[in-house]
Parts: structure tokens; sequence; C-alpha cells
């Protein structure tokens, strides 16, 4: 029955469910009603024998007191007139039938009460006179009545049942015109949608009641359907372009990976070639030295350091592609000259462009003073000129340094040559990258440069672009925001003690003769155990430390010294002199206690840059504040110097402990807040020279460049005891 339900047209389950739920209900109602009628019928029955069985009682109960059955006799004919009343007896006390009539009389009187029997229904109660029993009285009725009376409403109820089932039917029709007839139609037009794929027809229905909303919501599926499909088969339509359109992507993805590879492939040679290039030189003109041929060796000694200096460029240029790309390199910002840095780099080239028979131009500019990385800078300059030169066949090359358009410097340099296409200006910078028509014979390079000098000024928060320049020639500008610095005095390293630990002969001999023209004196150690003998022996003012000496190494003579230090008050100036320039070694240097990290191969100018914080003296102090507090003393202002550096040291301590943690938390913010608040104590108490510092790492993190300010920062944050020492020996050693 259910399964036939749910698979019945939605219709007849409209019909079946009012039809037979409205006959249901009524029937039950008709039950209910019959049962109650039925039992306050029988009720009404009993209560009416009972009112008249007691009047008869009431009269009969004389004739019993006084034993007069003629009288009592006519009272209990008295119930013969009650309608459905089948008989009666009438006893005395003693239990003797006094009176009675009708069949089937009982000959005892039964317990008082109402009894049912069957169709009918018997009564028995007690007659009483003053209250006294004299008697009793049984009264035995039938339901004919009641029979009579409940025909008539069964007649009622068939009758409301059959009105009900006729209403029900006319409402089951009038549901199914006005939902089951719109529901097949919504399901027609969903068939004929999905079997003949028209899904432009629509379903008709305007009502406003649930079917019609469902009706409107099937009318924008069909809709959006509609319009997908016909999205689809613009989609189709044009599938084949699109497929030949990836086809065309895929083989240009794999021509450009195999262009790559050659890339690759192609580096390797050129990188083994420029390596071979320079080694040969050196090496042919170290053999024709040791042989003793040829007259004047400076000549041949230019040849080797310009070799040499090629071959460091080279490897140079490989490690920055590395630290690029790995993000470790830093950028060491100090007072430079523009001017002076271009004039260097173009004296470095002077001799390849006059030997091409090359015109170079220089234009410095003006000498003011930048703050910035003059080393990235001069390899940015290094490589363009490098370029210039070795691409332009005749003409000139000019190099020029400009103030930039939006503040900060522009650098410029200029060729006669082929110049470079608009097709390839973009390319040439990426590594490994050269013009396609380029003959590799005579343009020999690794195509690193210009990927380089893009990387470096990015670093520098500046551009590098190409564009057409004079004769045909190409015009590379670089503008770098680097804003103005604060003159600082040149370092004074005479008379400062050294310490070089360098287990290589050579290497030591070398930084013995760049420190000896600095006027530094010098002892050297071949090891660490010999580089911590003589520190503590002669406890010099600064340790140049090879990191990688056999034995007892660099870190580890470091660490010694700072544990040997410690609670002293003294520091030693230590140097890291290393070969692995990336953040991880330069985090190890620091860790050890060491001051400075200068990379190998280095110079003087390398050397006396790291050691100009140990110089003594090399803290500049401010004179003019330095008299006024001595004249405050010795006007009455007893011990105020000494309190001035007690002072001094105390602040400049917590403020370096607060840079420290703000550069740990890579804050600017903070760094400025710290920075500038120990530039101001050292304003006051003298120490201009790291006031100076101060300031400048305030600027870098005022612009939000902390890598810019991180080298300055860190410095300040170890050097700042050198400033305190200075201010004691401005006052005298009284402080």
């Amino acid at each position: 029955m259910t399964r036939w339900l749910r698979d019945a047209p939605l219709g007849r389950k409209v019909a079946v469910l009012m039809v037979g739920g409205g006959l249901w209900v009524t029937a039950l109602a008709t039950a209910a009603l019959v049962a109650w009628e039925t039992r306050a019928a029988r009720e009404q029955a009993a209560a009416a024998v009972e009112g008249v069985a007691a009047v008869v009682a009431y009269h009969v109960a004389p004739a019993l007191a006084f034993d007069d059955p003629a009288v009592a006799r006519q009272g209990l004919d008295a119930l013969r007139a009650v309608p459905d009343v089948t008989g009666a007896v009438l006893w005395n006390a003693r239990g003797e039938v006094f009176a009675a009539w009708g069949p089937g009389l009982p000959a005892e009187p039964p317990e008082p009460g109402l009894g049912w029997e069957g169709e009918g229904f018997s009564l028995t109660r007690p007659v009483r006179l003053e209250g006294e029993v004299v008697g009793a009285l049984w009264v035995r009725s039938g339901l004919r009545t009641l029979h009579q009376r409940l025909g008539r409403y069964g007649a009622v109820a068939a009758a409301a049942l059959l009105v009900a089932a006729a209403a029900a039917v006319g409402a089951a029709w009038l549901l199914r015109v006005v939902v089951a007839d719109r529901i097949r139609r919504l399901a027609s037009t969903v068939e004929r949608a999905a079997r003949e794929g028209d899904y432009a027809v629509r379903a008709e229905d305007d009502g406003r009641d649930e079917v019609g909303v469902l009706a409107r919501g099937l009318n924008h599926l069909l809709e959006a359907v509609e319009t997908r499909e016909a999205e689809l088969r613009r989609h189709r339509d044009h599938l084949e372009d699109r497929v030949r359109e990836r086809t065309r992507e895929l083989r240009e993805a794999k021509e450009a990976a195999e262009k790559a590879n050659r890339a690759k492939s192609r580096f390797l040679a050129l990188v083994s070639h420029e390596l071979r290039t320079p080694l040969t030189t050196i090496l042919g003109e170290a053999d024709l030295a040791l042989r003793g041929e040829g007259g004047d060796p400076r000549p041949r000694l230019e040849r080797i350091r310009t070799a040499g200096r090629a071959l460091g460029a080279l490897v140079e240029d490989l490690l920055d592609v590395g630290r690029i790309e790995a993000g470790e390199v830093r950028l060491a910002p100090r007072p430079f000259s523009p001017a002076g840095l271009v004039r260097e780099v173009a004296e470095a080239v002077r001799a390849r462009a006059e030997a091409k028979g090359l015109l170079l131009r220089i234009e410095p500019g003006g000498e003011a003073e930048v703050l910035g990385d003059p080393t990235r800078v001069r390899q940015i300059l290094w490589n363009l000129l490098d370029n210039a030169i070795k691409f332009t066949e005749r003409g000139w090359v000019a190099v020029r340094a400009t103030a930039g358009p939006e503040g900060g410097v522009r650098f410029e340099v200029e060729d006669t040559g082929p110049g470079i296409p608009a097709a390839d200006r973009e390319r040439v910078f990426r590594p490994f990258e050269q013009r396609e028509d380029l003959d590799r014979r005579h343009h020999p390079g690794a195509g690193l440069g210009l990927s380089i000098c893009r990387s470096l000024a990015g670093l520098m928060g500046g551009t590098v672009a190409v564009a057409d320049g004079a004769e045909g020639g190409a015009r590379f500008r670089v503008d770098l925001p680097l804003p103005p610095a604060e003159a600082e005095p040149p370092a004074d390293l005479r008379g400062l003690r050294v310490l070089v630990a360098e287990d290589n002969p050579l290497n030591r001999s070398l930084a013995r003769a760049f420190l000896e023209t600095l006027g530094c004196r010098v002892e050297e150690a071949a090891d660490g155990e010999a580089a911590l003998a003589a520190w503590n022996r002669g406890r010099p003012d600064a340790v140049l430390l090879d990191c990688q000496m056999p034995g007892v190494d660099g870190f580890e003579v470091a660490r010694r010294i700072r544990e040997a230090e410690g609670g002293t008050g003294r520091r030693t100036w230590i140097v890291a002199c290393t070969a692995y320039g990336s953040e991880e070694d330069r985090e190890r240097c620091r860790a050890a206690g060491m001051d400075r990290v200068v990379l190998k191969p280095f110079g003087a100018e390398d050397l006396a840059r790291s050691l100009r914080p140990a110089a003594r003296g090399g803290e500049e102090v401010d004179r003019a504040v330095v008299e006024r507090i001595l004249a405050l003393e010795r006007a009455g202002r007893a011990g105020l110097a000494a309190r001035v550096v007690a002072a001094y040291r105390e602040e400049a301590e917590r403020l370096a402990g607060e840079l420290r943690e703000a550069l740990g938390r890579a804050d600017p913010e903070a760094v400025h807040r710290a920075a500038h608040a120990l530039k101001s104590v050292s304003l006051n108490a003298g120490a201009a020279g790291l006031a100076r510092r101060c300031a400048r790492v305030c600027e870098a993190a005022r612009r939000g460049d902390l890598e810019g300010a991180r080298p300055e920062a860190e410095a300040i944050v170890t050097e700042w005891p050198a400033a305190a020492r200075a201010l004691e020996e401005a006052f005298g050693g009284t402080a």
C-alpha cells in the first residue's frame, strides 16, 4: 500500500489522502459521538427510572406500614405508565412479596443499587417511612427508547459522513487543479528540457504561491543552464584555437628550457675560459720572472696584478650570484664621494680603453659625499665600464655622476658601440644571458655583470636601465637614493699595535706590509696558541685573526680573549679575516666575540676601515664640549669630568642594549629611537664620532632601511666603550 501510494500520481495521492483522511476523521468523530450519546442516554434512562421509583417508594411506604396490599398495588401499577419499565416488585420488611407485576420477577429482594442485564437494567432501593426501612422496591426497565434515539443519531452520522466524503472529493479535485496539475506541467517542462536539450523552454506559471516560486526558480535555472550551454558552445567552437595556443606555449616553454640548458652549458664554458685567461697571464708572467727574463719587473708585476684583479672580480661575481639568490648580500654604508669613485674606477680601466684607441671621458660632478656602500657602487660602475670598453671598437666611453632627479645620485656610462636593440634590453639583465647577435669569440664573458648590477642597485633601493646613447651606442643609467653624508675625519692608525695571527706566511707578510704602510706597529703569530701567548704578553690594541688556522682556530682564540677580558673593563678590538662571507659565517664571527669581518683578498683600505674604531683617538671627541666641562670643573665643580664619563658609560651601555634588542626584533622604529637617544647622549658628553655614526643609523632606520642600518648599528653596539675610553683620554685620565 505504501509503495503504491508512493508511486501514484500526485493528484491520486491528494485524492486518496484527502478523501480517506476525511472519511477516517469523520468516522472516528461519529463513533466517538455515538459512544458518548449512548453513555449519556443510559445514564439519563437510569436517572429517570430512579426518580420514578423514588416517588413510588414514597407513596407505598404507608401501605407497607399498615399492611394494605390494595393501596400498594395501586402505587406499583403507576410504574406501568413509565416507558420501557417491564416489571416491578414490592417486598415488606419481612422479605415477603407484597405486590408485583410483570414477567420474570425475582423471589427475593436483590442488593440495593443499579444493575445492568443484557438489553436493560434493574433498580433496587429500600422503602423508608420516617427513617425506618419498611420494605424494598425493585423496578426493571428496557432500552427500546435508547435504541430508537441511537438509530436517529446513526442516520444523522451517516449523512454527515457522506457530506464529508463529498466535500473531501471536491477539495481533492480542486487541489489537483490548483497544485497537482501545475506541478505536472513543471515536471513536463523539466522532462522536455532534459530529453530534447531545449533549455530555452520556460515554465508558464505566474502564481504567487510556492508552486509559482518553484516555477520561477526553475526558469532561472533553465536560463542559467542555457547561458552556460551557450558559453560552452562558444568554448567548444574556439577549442581548436585554444589547443593550438596551448601547444605553442608548451613548445615555447620547451624551447626556453632547452635555451636555459644551453645557457648553462655556455656559462660553464665561458667561466672556464674567463678563469683560464687571467690564470695564463699570472702563471706565464710569474714563470718568466722566475727565469729572470726581462728588465724592469714593474710592467710584469702590473700585468700580474691586473690579471689577478680580473680573476678576483670574476670569482666575486660568481659568489655574488649565489649570495644574491640566497639573500645574503649585506650592505655596509659609509660616507664616500661619488666623484672620487668615478675617477677611481675610470683610472682603473683607462689603460684598457687607451689600448683600444678609445677616448675615456670622465665627468665626476660635485665632490659632496653621500652615505652608501662604495664597494657595491664601485662594482656596478666597474661592470658597466668594463662592458662599455669591451663592446666599443672606436669612438669614446663616458662615465659621469650627477644629482638624481628625485635626490640621491645618478651614474651614467655611455659608449659609441653597437648599442643594444630594444628587444634585448631586458634580456641582457638576466643571468648568463648576452645579446644574440654577439660574436662571443671577440666578446667573451660569463653574462653575469649586468644581472649583478641590477640586483645590487635593487638592494640599495635604486634602478638600472639602458637606453640609446650618442652615435648609436648604449647609455646605462643607475639611479641610487643615497642621502648626503656628514664629513668624517680620516682614520689615524699611526702607532696602533696590531697582532696578526695567520698560518699562511704569504698572507701574513702581505697583511704586515699593508698595516705598516698605515703606520701600525705589527706583531705576527703563526697559529692560535702563538696568538694567545702574544696577546697575553703584550695586550695589543687590535688583533687580526685568520678564522681557519689549524689547531686552535680564530674562533677559539677570540673566545679565549673575551673570557680573559671578562670583568676587566678592557676590550681588545678583534677583526676576523676569512674567505667566507655568508651571513651565517658573519654571525659565527660575532658569536665568538669578533668585532669586524674582512674578506680575503683584502687591501690596505679594507684593513684601515676595519681597524679605525680601535685607533687611539680614532673615536673623535668634540674638544669644545670637553673644554667646557673642564672649565666648569676648574671653576669649582670638582669631579665633574669623572661624573660625566661615568654617567655616559651607564647610559650608553643601556641604550646600546636597547639598540641590540631592536636589531634582534628587526624593528626600524625601535632602532631609530635607541640610536637617536644615544646620539643625543654622545653629543652632550662630547663623543662626536659615535654621535655621527648614530645619526647615520637614525637616517637609515627612518627610511625603513634596516639592512642598511644594521652594519653600523652592530658596530655601535660593540664599539661604544671605545668612545668612552676616548672621552677618558680627552679629560686627561681624570675620569
